[in-house]
C-alpha cells in the first residue's frame, strides 16, 4: 500500500510538472478570420491586416476604394477631375483606378504593396492597347490624400515586356482625396 501511494503521488507531482511547461502561448489570443496565431502573436493572410480590434478582418486594399477626386500636375500642367478606385478581379491585393489620368478609357490596375500597406505600385502596363503606356507608385500621407507618381510615355512598337520607340513622356504627379 505504501509503495502505492508512494507511486501516485509521484506520477501526479511528475504530471504537474510536465503539463506546467508545456503551456500553449496561443491559447487564449484571438487574430480574427483572416489570421492565425504563431507563438502568441497574430499573423494576418496575405491582402489582409488588423483592425482597431487587433484582429487581421481587414483587407489591406479597403483604404483605397472609393471615390476620389483627383489634382493632377503634369509638368505643370494641371487638372482636376473626379475618379474612383475599385477592388481588382484577379487578387486580394489588386486595386482598379479608373479614369487614370482623365485619359484612360480602361483601369489602370495597382498592388497593394505587401511590406508598407499604405503604398501602391502601378507596374508598366497598356491600359488602352493604343501605345501609351503608364507606371508609377503611390503612397496614402498623414492627412489620408492618396499621392500617386507616374509617367505616362507614348511608344510605337513597345510591348508591356519590351518598350518600344519613345515619341513622348509625360511624368505627373496626382493627389487623391476622398
Amino acid at each position: 500500500m505504501k509503495n502505492f501511494i508512494k507511486s501516485l503521488a509521484f506520477t501526479l507531482a511528475a504530471g504537474a510538472f510536465f503539463s506546467s511547461c508545456e503551456q500553449d502561448p496561443c491559447k487564449d489570443v484571438v487574430c480574427g478570420t483572416n489570421g492565425s496565431c504563431v507563438e502568441g502573436t497574430c499573423n494576418c493572410e496575405a491582402g489582409y491586416e488588423k483592425d482597431a480590434a487587433n484582429l487581421c478582418n481587414t483587407m489591406q486594399r479597403a483604404k483605397f476604394i472609393g471615390a476620389w477626386t483627383v489634382a493632377e500636375d503634369c509638368a505643370g500642367a494641371t487638372a482636376a477631375y473626379p475618379s474612383a478606385i475599385a477592388a481588382g478581379t484577379t487578387s486580394i491585393t489588386e486595386v482598379s483606378i479608373l479614369d487614370f489620368w482623365a485619359t484612360f478609357t480602361n483601369a489602370v490596375k495597382a498592388t497593394v504593396n505587401a511590406n508598407d500597406t499604405k503604398a501602391i505600385t502601378i507596374a508598366r502596363q497598356e491600359p488602352d492597347m493604343d501605345g501609351y503606356f503608364v507606371s508609377g507608385s503611390g503612397m496614402i500621407n498623414a492627412a489620408g490624400a492618396l499621392v500617386i507618381n507616374f509617367t505616362v510615355t507614348a511608344e510605337t512598337g513597345g510591348t508591356v515586356a519590351v518598350p518600344g520607340t519613345v515619341t513622348s513622356t509625360q511624368t505627373c504627379t496626382a493627389t487623391y482625396t476622398k
